[in-house]
């Protein structure tokens, strides 16, 4: 390793242009809520080891090459911009500790680990490495809808993402999903998951252990029958349930409103939803129309406890 770069128990920032004749740089942040920039592309890039410490870090790396990166306590935030390739054999390491932290990478293929507590990691899919740890730990490919048009299947038993036809990556003790805003598949494990299909047709399937089918606003769940989000195994002997909590029910009212669940056909009350044997519809106007849809694949009825409303 080269020069050791020491900081204080306060709250410090560091470049490492700053350091312009250096490369494979020691950092330790000790205490403090500080910030570490690692923003060499050039040949003084990469192979840098970082522990960040106590406190709430943030941590930016632009150079995907050999770095080891120990966030710490705390509930830090790692970002990794990549200039790396799908053909280095130089990875990085990020090792979250103790705290809630999150990961919003871009790296071709580099090794993540949230360690102890509630992680988020996102990822633009390539061929990375996710290890939740202990905790309820969230893989979010949302990220990806800036770079293409192509959704991604995730499968929490099996451990992976496919992100292309070639390209893979790899989930560890990871519980929850958030898709792309493309059209995506999502698989759930044998545990309790949250499954958030996004914007996009999306199918998802719980398996085993009381999972949470969300959607967080209307136009994901798209109003033609033949584009519908599809859930694929809802059961309520495992306590399954249709997250629509943060779908506003009424737009003519501000805020957010609950839906009310009826078990007859819509009566021109805004903010009514049902369910006609295929598909969970909700009017938002009252109109008496529905203004989205989520079928439902194999199930014959529906109550109010089968929903979060």
């Amino acid at each position: 390793m080269g020069r050791q770069i020491t900081l204080t128990q306060g709250n410090d920032t560091f470049n490492q242009s700053a350091v312009s004749d250096n490369s494979a740089l020691q950092i330790f942040g000790l205490g403090g809520n500080d910030t570490i920039v690692l923003d060499r592309t050039d040949d003084l890039g990469g192979s840098n080891r970082v522990d960040a410490g106590a406190g709430n870090d943030g941590v930016v790396n632009r150079k995907e090459f050999g770095n080891v990166i120990l966030l710490g306590e705390g509930n830090d935030t790692y970002v990794g911009l990549g200039f790396g390739s799908f053909d280095t054999d130089r990875l990085d390491q990020v090792f979250g500790g103790i705290g809630a932290d999150t990961f919003a990478v871009q790296t071709f293929k580099s090794q993540y680990f949230g360690e102890t507590g509630n992680d988020l990691f996102h990822s633009v899919g390539r061929s990375n490495t996710f290890h939740g740890g202990t905790g309820q730990d969230t893989i979010s490919y949302l990220p990806r809808s800036d770079e293409t048009t192509s959704g991604v299947t995730v499968d929490l038993l099996a451990g992976l993402t496919q992100t292309s036809a070639t390209r893979q990556e790899r989930l560890i003790s990871i519980e929850h999903v958030i898709g792309s805003s493309n059209n995506d598949e999502i698989f759930g494990s044998n545990v309790a998951n949250r499954l958030t299909g996004g914007f996009g047709f999306d199918l998802l399937t719980g398996r085993g252990g009381a999972d949470q089918f969300i959607f967080k606003s209307a136009a994901d769940c798209r109003i033609s029958a033949t584009q519908a989000d599809i859930i694929i195994d809802f059961s309520r002997a495992d306590n399954d349930k249709v997250n629509l909590l943060t779908i506003d029910a009424n737009v003519h009212v501000a805020g957010n409103q609950a839906f009310n669940f009826v078990t007859t056909g819509f009566t021109r009350n805004a903010g009514e939803l049902r369910f006609d044997g295929d598909f969970v519809l909700g009017d938002l106007n009252g109109d008496g129309r529905a203004d989205f849809r989520i079928l439902m694949n194999e199930i014959s009825t529906m109550q109010a406890s089968d929903f979060v409303l």
